[in-house]
C-alpha cells in the first residue's frame, strides 16, 4: 500500500554501494526496469536495482534539476544554477561542459555530438556535445523543447508551439492559445516519435488552490492539436473541448508512445496525482493520491521506460519530506520501493 512520503530520507555518506539514497531527489531517467538515475540536491545518483539502493555518481554542491540519457552511456544534467554536465562512460565520470553565456531554460541531447538548449529567447544548438554553443533562428520566447533528430523539433512557451525542419533556422508557429502571453507558468514538450508528441501549458497563477493548464497531444508531426486534458478555465474565450483533469498545480509530465503522465499537486487536498492521458481517446485515469501535505509546490520528477512501469522522485517545497515510487500499472498505483541504509 502507499505510504505518507518518508520523513528524512538517508543523508548522503561517502556514496558507496548501498550508502545511502538521494536526500533531495528532483528529477529522474530511468533506461529499463532496473537502471535509472535521480537528480537530487546533493548530486547525480543511480540504481541498478529499480530504486531500491542508490548509489552516488557524482557530488554537486547545488541541485541538479534535470537530467536525460540518450543511451546507457551517454547522458546528461542540468544543475539549478545552469551549469551543464555530461557522461560518456555510463555515469562513471561526469564532466562540466561549456557555457553558452546565458541561463539555460532546457537542454535536449539529439546525439553524443548534437545538442539544443534554449535560454528563453530562441534556440541554443552545440555541435561538439556542449562544449561550445552558438544562436540560431528568430529570438522567440521558448520555456521547452524537443528535437527527434538535428534538423526536426518543437518547442513551446508563452501560449504557442512552435516547430523546425532545418535545425531551429526557421520556425513555424502551429498552435496559440487564448491570451498567449498569459501562459507564463511550467511547459513541458515531450516527443516519443516524430510524429507523435505532446505539450503542456500552464498559466502560472490561479486561484482557490487551482491553475489553469491544457494538455495536447498530436499525432500527425503538429499539423493538428488535440486537447486531452484541462484544469480549471479562466478565459472568456470558450474553453476547449476535453476532459477535465484534477484541480491544482501540474508539476511534471512524462511520455511514452501514445501515452502521456501528467503530475498535479492540489494544495487545497495536499496531496499528488497522476493522470494517465492516451492518445486514443480513452478516458484519463487518475492514479493514486500521494500525500504531501504542503502548501508549496513540490520538486517532482516523473520517468516511465514503458506504458506501465515507471518511478516518480519527489520532495516537498521545505526539503523535509522526501519519497521515491515506483507504479507497474501504468500511474494508477504507486509503492515506496527505496530502501533506508541500516
Amino acid at each position: 500500500m502507499l505510504t505518507l512520503m518518508s520523513m528524512g530520507c538517508g543523508r548522503a555518506t561517502d556514496g558507496g554501494p548501498g550508502a545511502s539514497i538521494p536526500s533531495v531527489p528532483l528529477a529522474a531517467a530511468f533506461l529499463d526496469e532496473s537502471h535509472g538515475w535521480a537528480g537530487a540536491a546533493d548530486g547525480i545518483w543511480h540504481t541498478e536495482d529499480g530504486g531500491q539502493t542508490w548509489t552516488k555518481r557524482f557530488a554537486s554542491e547545488e541541485p541538479v534539476v534535470r537530467l536525460g540519457f540518450l543511451d546507457p552511456q551517454n547522458g546528461w544534467a542540468l544543475t539549478r544554477s545552469s551549469v551543464l554536465l555530461n557522461t560518456q562512460d555510463d555515469g562513471e565520470n561526469w564532466i562540466r561542459l561549456g557555457s553558452a553565456g546565458t541561463p539555460f531554460r532546457a537542454v535536449d541531447f539529439v546525439s553524443p555530438a548534437h545538442a539544443v538548449a534554449t535560454d528563453g529567447n530562441g534556440l541554443l544548438v552545440s555541435g561538439d556535445g556542449g562544449q561550445t554553443w552558438h544562436r540560431t533562428g528568430s529570438p522567440l520566447p521558448f520555456a521547452d523543447l524537443d528535437f527527434v533528430s538535428e534538423e526536426e523539433g518543437w518547442a513551446a512557451g508563452e501560449g504557442r508551439i512552435w516547430h523546425t525542419r532545418d535545425g531551429g533556422e526557421t520556425w513555424t508557429a502551429q498552435l496559440t492559445l487564448p491570451e498567449p502571453d498569459k501562459w507564463l507558468g511550467h511547459t513541458f514538450v515531450r516527443f516519443t516519435s516524430e510524429t507523435s508528441g505532446w505539450v503542456l501549458f500552464c498559466l502560472g497563477q490561479g486561484a482557490g488552490s487551482q491553475e489553469p493548464y491544457l494538455l495536447y497531444g498530436t499525432t500527425d508531426g503538429g499539423r493538428t492539436w488535440t486537447p486531452r486534458l484541462i484544469g480549471r478555465w479562466l478565459f472568456q474565450a470558450p474553453a476547449p473541448e476535453a476532459p477535465q483533469g484534477p484541480g491544482g498545480y501540474p508539476v511534471a509530465l512524462d511520455a511514452r508512445a501514445e501515452t502521456a503522465w501528467v503530475a498535479v499537486y492540489s494544495p487545497a487536498g495536499g496531496h499528488l496525482e497522476v493522470v494517465r492521458v492516451t492518445m486514443g481517446g480513452a478516458p484519463p485515469v487518475s492514479g493514486d493520491k500521494i500525500p504531501i501535505g504542503d502548501p508549496g509546490k513540490p520538486a517532482v520528477g516523473i520517468s516511465f521506460v514503458d506504458p506501465e512501469t515507471g518511478w516518480l522522485v519527489m520532495s516537498d517545497s521545505r526539503h523535509q519530506k522526501t519519497a521515491i515510487l515506483r507504479s507497474d500499472d501504468g500511474g494508477q498505483s504507486w509503492m515506496d520501493v527505496a530502501k533506508n541504509p541500516e
